[in-house]
C-alpha cells in the first residue's frame, strides 16, 4: 500500500518555516515602523522650521509694527540666570550639556510719565549653551545698543548675582563635578590640591575672575538707559528701539522655506505610509493630516519630542532645532513678572570671592576703575603697586610668595592687577635679593599660566601693554614667557632668548 502524502500544514520542516516567517514578519514590522518614524522626525523638523521661518515670521514682523511709541528706560537688577533641561525618562538634571544661561534684566521708565514709575519689563538675552565654555564675565549688554551696568559695593567692585532654581543648586551642590577647572601646575601644586569638589563648586571657581569682571562692568556706559519700543494696546510687547531700527525684515526667500516645506512634506507622507502600512487608507491620512494643522502650537516642541522618543535620531533633529531657535530667536526677549519666582541667588563680590585676602587690603578702588576698561585696568594695576611698594621688605617677599603659589594652584585670576608692581620691584636694584626672587617667581608662573589676552576683550591695550613691558625685563625667565604669549597673540617671533 502507496504511503500517504504528507497533509499540508504538518510536518517539522512546515512548522520552521512558519515560525521563520513569523519571526520575519514581526523584526520587518518593527524595522519599517522605525524607519518610517525617523522620516516622520525628519519631515517633522523640515516642516516646523517652514513655518517658523516662514508664517511665523511673517506674524512676527507683523507684531513689531504695532511697537509704535518709544520710552526711555534704565536697566536694574542685572543678573544671570540659569536652567537646566532635564533628560528624557529619568528626570535627571543633565549638566552642563543641557544647561542654559541667559543675562537678565529689570528695566523700567527712567522718567515719570504716562507709563507710571510702577511699570517694569523683564528683558532677557545673551543666551548661551552648554555648561562650560562659558564667558558669563562678558555680559555687559543683553544686546548691541541695550547696555546693563553691574551694580558696585562700597569699595567700588561690581556685585554680580546669579540665580538658579532651588532644585537645580541642590543637584549641583550633590553632583561631582564633570570637568575640574584647577589641574595644579606644578608637581608640589598638584600634590597639596584637595580633591576635585562638586558641580556646584566648580562653577564657583569658573565666576571667581576678579580682573574680567571689573575690567568688563567698567566697559560699560556710565547710565544703563536705552529707548524700548512698546504696543500702546498691549504695554507687555516691548522691544529695544535699537534693535527695531536695526533688526532686517525677519521674511525668509521664498524659495528656501519652498525646498523646506516640500522635502518636509515628502518625509512626512513617506514615514507615515511606512510607519502606518497596515490601517486602511482613510486612518493613515487622518494620522497624516491631522498633526500638520496644528503644526502653529507643536512646532517649536517637535526635535524635543522626537528627542525623548528616540534620544539617538533626536539629538541630531534637536542640533537643528536649536540652530534653528537661536538663529530666529530675537537677540532680547520680555520674560514675565518674576515676583513671586523661586530662585535661589548666588551673588559673586569682592568679600566672598577666594581672593579676598589679596584684594581687599588695598580698600576702595581708585576713582579711574569706573572711567572705562583701559583706565580701569591701568588705574588698579598702579594703586596696587603702590601698594606692594609701600610695604617692607619681609611683606613683600611674603605677598610675592602668595601670588606666585596661587599661580602653581591655577588660581591666577586676580594676578594681572599685581604683575606691574611686581615687575617693578624685580627691577629695582635697591630691593633685597628675596624680594627679587619672588618677583621672578611669580611673574615666571603668571606667564606659564595666562588666561591670555585677544583683541575682542575689553582693556586689550591696557593687558598687551603689560605684557609687553614684561617682555622687557631683564630676567630672562620673564621676558620669554611674556614673549610667548605675545607670539601667540601676533602670529609672529617676537625676540624670546635664552
Amino acid at each position: 500500500m502507496p504511503a500517504a502524502a504528507p497533509v499540508e500544514g504538518t510536518g517539522p520542516l512546515w512548522w520552521l518555516r512558519e515560525t521563520a516567517r513569523t519571526i520575519a514578519g514581526i523584526v520587518g514590522g518593527r524595522l519599517l515602523f522605525v524607519g518610517g518614524m525617523a522620516l516622520v522626525g525628519l519631515g517633522g523638523t523640515l516642516l516646523s522650521a517652514a513655518w517658523r521661518l516662514g508664517p511665523e515670521a511673517a506674524l512676527e514682523q507683523r507684531g513689531r509694527s504695532a511697537l509704535t511709541e518709544r520710552v526711555e528706560v534704565r536697566a536694574t537688577r542685572p543678573f544671570w540666570r540659569f536652567e537646566v533641561e532635564r533628560e528624557p525618562f529619568t528626570g535627571e538634571i543633565s549638566w552642563p550639556t543641557r544647561a542654559v544661561a541667559e543675562l537678565c534684566a529689570e528695566v523700567e521708565p527712567a522718567e515719570l510719565g504716562e507709563w507710571g514709575s510702577d511699570r517694569r519689563w523683564l528683558l532677557c538675552g545673551g543666551r548661551r549653551r552648554g555648561g562650560y565654555g562659558w564667558n558669563l564675565t562678558d555680559g555687559w549688554q543683553l544686546a548691541e545698543g541695550v547696555p546693563i551696568r553691574w551694580p558696585v559695593d562700597e569699595l567700588g567692585w561690581p556685585q554680580i548675582e546669579l540665580r538658579f532654581a532651588p532644585e537645580v543648586a541642590a543637584e549641583l551642590r550633590s553632583r561631582r563635578a564633570w570637568t575640574w577647572p584647577l589641574l595644579g601646575q606644578s608637581d608640589e601644586a598638584r600634590d597639596r590640591m584637595t580633591q576635585p569638589g562638586s558641580e556646584w563648586e566648580a562653577l564657583q571657581i569658573e565666576l571667581d575672575r576678579p580682573v574680567e569682571w571689573l575690567v568688563r562692568s567698567s566697559a560699560a556706559p556710565a547710565e544703563a538707559r536705552f529707548a524700548l519700543a512698546v504696543d500702546p494696546r498691549r504695554p507687555d510687547r516691548v522691544l529695544p528701539a535699537s534693535l527695531l531700527d536695526s533688526t532686517p525684515d525677519l521674511a525668509v526667500p521664498a524659495l528656501a522655506i519652498l525646498v523646506l516645506a516640500a522635502a518636509g512634506g515628502l518625509a512626512w507622507t513617506k514615514g507615515i505610509a511606512i510607519a502606518f502600512h497596515g490601517p486602511p487608507l482613510w486612518v493613515r491620512i487622518a494620522i497624516g493630516v491631522v498633526p500638520l494643522l496644528l503644526l502653529p502650537w507643536w512646532g517649536e516642541r517637535f526635535a524635543e519630542t522626537v528627542r525623548r522618543l528616540a534620544p539617538g535620531f533626536g539629538e541630531v533633529g534637536l542640533a537643528l532645532a536649536a540652530d534653528l531657535d537661536e538663529a530666529g530667536r530675537p537677540p532680547v526677549e520680555v520674560r514675565g513678572a518674576i515676583p513671586g519666582e523661586v530662585f535661589e541667588p548666588a551673588i559673586w563680590s569682592v568679600e566672598r570671592s577666594y581672593y579676598r585676602g589679596l584684594l581687599l587690603p588695598l580698600g576702595s578702588l581708585p576713582t579711574g576703575a569706573g572711567a572705562g576698561a583701559d583706565e580701569a585696568l591701568r588705574a588698579t594695576c598702579a594703586a596696587y603697586a603702590r601698594m606692594l611698594a609701600g610695604l617692607d621688605s619681609a611683606e613683600q617677599a611674603q605677598w610675592l610668595a602668595r601670588l606666585a603659589w596661587e599661580e602653581q594652584l591655577d588660581r591666577g585670576a586676580a594676578s594681572l592687577f599685581f604683575a606691574p608692581g611686581a615687575l617693578a620691584l624685580l627691577e629695582d636694584p635697591e630691593r633685597p635679593e628675596s624680594v627679587r626672587r619672588w618677583a621672578a617667581s611669580f611673574l615666571f608662573w603668571h606667564g606659564v599660566t595666562p588666561l591670555g589676552i585677544h583683541p575682542e576683550q575689553p582693556a586689550f591695550a591696557a593687558r598687551r601693554a603689560i605684557w609687553e613691558a614684561l617682555h622687557r625685563s631683564a630676567d630672562p625667565a620673564v621676558r620669554n614667557t611674556a614673549g610667548f604669549l605675545l607670539e601667540r597673540l601676533t602670529g609672529g617671533a617676537v625676540g624670546a632668548s635664552d
